[in-house]
């Protein structure tokens, strides 16, 4: 096998239920060019690897700081503190913790040890129709890793999806569409300035890439999360909807109710919370949305309740 520059992963998920056809295997890349203010998973947002420090197991023993080549952790006032600026990952700390209150969070693997450890999922993937979906983060902040890991994938006769943001060059989403079977396409709203507001970044190019793919003849299933406050407006949803309906009728689309399942990455990662006082959807919120989606023709599916990225 040709070697290539490596991918950085964070997680690969076994037995993978809603990510795709059949059972699964997902595989997590690292680096996000959105900074979702309810991503359920943060750790996914910088390309780097990253320290995740758990304070309840935290003896505040002094080990890691003794460990520490660059003078990144300090403990102060009964209070351990890292910072992140300095630190480079390296893992020295997380090696000599006793109580697993450290761990490190992103890993570099080329494409022959990222296959090796998916691999042995073949089984479940030839019996129930599924196969491997890339996710993130977002996989095309890694283009030629993600278009390498997807070829392999089809030459090996293994299903593949992609899960993207669309906040990416048009030409790497257009390169990879001939080894992907089915693209996830996550978009959060039909309004710039809200985009802008609530992820980082305004939605022009995630628009445009959208129109363009479904134009297109691939295979497109168009996800949203559905944030009380945030985007379940009536207004917010007709414009979703009208957009669809415009570009592709019958387009698959999925409502992905809010959750805060990710909420205690933010505080291993040293991060704040931000919306504390937003709560899941109710299942009236849920239905009401549904039947506003329901007036544009497209091929709605039923929205999972509790368990959704």
């Amino acid at each position: 096998m040709k070697r290539l520059s490596n991918g950085v992963i964070f997680d690969i998920e076994h037995y993978a239920i809603h990510d795709g056809p059949g059972i699964r295997t997902t595989v997590f890349m690292k680096g996000c060019p959105l900074k979702c203010r309810w991503c359920a998973n943060p750790e996914s947002q910088n390309t780097q690897p990253e320290i995740l420090y758990n304070r309840n197991l935290c003896t505040l023993c002094g080990e890691c700081v003794q460990a520490c080549p660059t003078g990144s952790i300090s403990i102060v006032a009964g209070q351990r503190l890292l910072d992140r600026r300095s630190c480079d990952a390296c893992s020295r700390c997380v090696d000599v913790c006793q109580q697993d209150a450290l761990e490190i969070c992103g890993y570099s693997l080329d494409l022959q040890s990222a296959w090796n450890r998916i691999r042995d999922d073949l089984i479940f993937w030839d019996r129930s129709g599924g196969g491997v979906t890339l996710s993130g983060g977002e996989p095309l902040m890694q283009p030629e890793f993600t278009l390498k890991f997807l070829d392999f994938c089809r030459q090996n006769k293994v299903h593949t999806v992609v899960e993207t943001c669309g906040q990416v060059p048009e030409e790497h989403l257009r390169s990879i569409l001939p080894v992907v079977d089915i693209v996830l396409f996550d978009y959060k709203t039909a309004s710039p300035d809200k985009h802008k507001q609530h992820t980082g970044v305004s939605n022009e190019q995630i628009t445009r890439n959208l129109i363009a793919l479904l134009k297109g003849p691939s295979e497109v299933l168009v996800r949203m999360p559905l944030v009380p406050g945030i985007n379940d407006s009536m207004e917010d949803l007709m414009a979703v909807g009208d957009l669809l309906s415009r570009t592709r009728p019958g387009a698959k689309f999925e409502l992905l109710p809010y959750h805060r399942l990710g909420e205690g990455k933010y505080e291993k990662l040293g991060r704040n919370y931000m919306l504390k006082e937003v709560t899941p959807p109710t299942l009236d919120l849920l239905e009401a949305a549904m039947d506003v989606l329901s007036g544009y023709g497209l091929s709605l599916i039923t929205p999972r309740i509790g368990d959704q990225n």
